[in-house]
């Protein structure tokens, strides 16, 4: 993201994202060797993994993800004839997750995978037995832990605890608009791991001096709204949090970023 010189903003795709994005679903790929060997000890038995996505399945973000997780199984030396692996997405409908993760309970894999917060509070609703694997900025948010130290069961998790990532997106628009007293910050409510970042992000807006608008949005319609507050507080610039559903709409946000004239991360 950069400001054009013309009171606009341009924006550019953060490669970051998607080295993040390859990271976590490589090594999300190494934490399923165990029960997927345990599988393949059983004759007769092919291992089988649940993906439950939040996403559309069809965004290419989400595509990425998937492929470089499959790659990952491949180079642990499990080729796709190998391998069954179950897809089910809730196309960016948070509503449908339970549903899902019983079905997918109901397939009986050795593995589930979410990535994001919704997806492994669903699965983890739908079985206390079959092991599951997500990416938790606080795996103690929403109950999925007792604490770090103490986890439940068959949940496992890659932490990207980066609280100072948030702050430096701050700085970042700090930068593009100097004179910045007030950033609205979009996150989805009903992502617990949103609230662990909207904390971090009102913290870090205060040390700059710089006034938060939080402001929750679950779909295109809580967007437009959340987008018509931004107006009416006359928020200077713009803070999206890391959520797939946002995600799932990220082409409307920065479609009304740009007609706001609002430079945001």
């Amino acid at each position: 993201m950069r400001g054009d010189g013309n009171g606009g903003t341009n924006y550019q795709a953060d490669t970051s994202v998607t080295r993040r994005r390859a990271f976590i679903a490589t090594a999300a790929g190494g934490l399923f060797a165990a029960p997927l060997t345990a599988s393949a000890q059983r004759p007769g038995r092919m291992p089988h993994v649940g993906f439950l996505i939040v996403g559309t399945r069809s965004d290419p973000s989400v595509q990425r993800v998937i492929d470089v997780f499959t790659q990952g199984l491949r180079e642990l030396g499990y080729q796709d004839d190998q391998i069954a692996i179950d897809y089910r997405s809730a196309e960016a409908h948070q509503e449908r997750l339970p549903g899902l993760a019983a079905e997918l309970v109901h397939l009986r894999p050795d593995v589930i995978v979410a990535l994001a917060a919704q997806s492994a509070q669903a699965a983890a609703g739908a079985t206390q037995t079959i092991p599951i694997v997500t990416v938790r900025n606080d795996p103690v948010v929403g109950g999925l832990a007792r604490s770090i130290r103490q986890p439940t069961r068959h949940i496992t998790w890659l932490s990207l605890m980066a609280p100072e990532l948030v702050a430096k997106q701050l700085e970042l628009l700090r930068e593009v608009v100097p004179t910045l007293s007030r950033v609205a910050i979009l996150g989805n409510p009903a992502n617990p791991g949103n609230m662990f970042l909207l904390r971090q992000a009102e913290m870090g807006a205060r040390t700059l001096g710089i006034h938060p608008q939080p402001l929750g949005a679950r779909d295109s319609r809580e967007i437009d709204t959340a987008f018509e507050a931004m107006k009416r507080e006359r928020a200077g610039a713009l803070l999206v949090l890391v959520d797939p559903v946002l995600g799932s709409h990220r082409r409307t946000i920065v479609h009304l970023a740009t007609k706001a004239r609002l430079p945001a991360v």
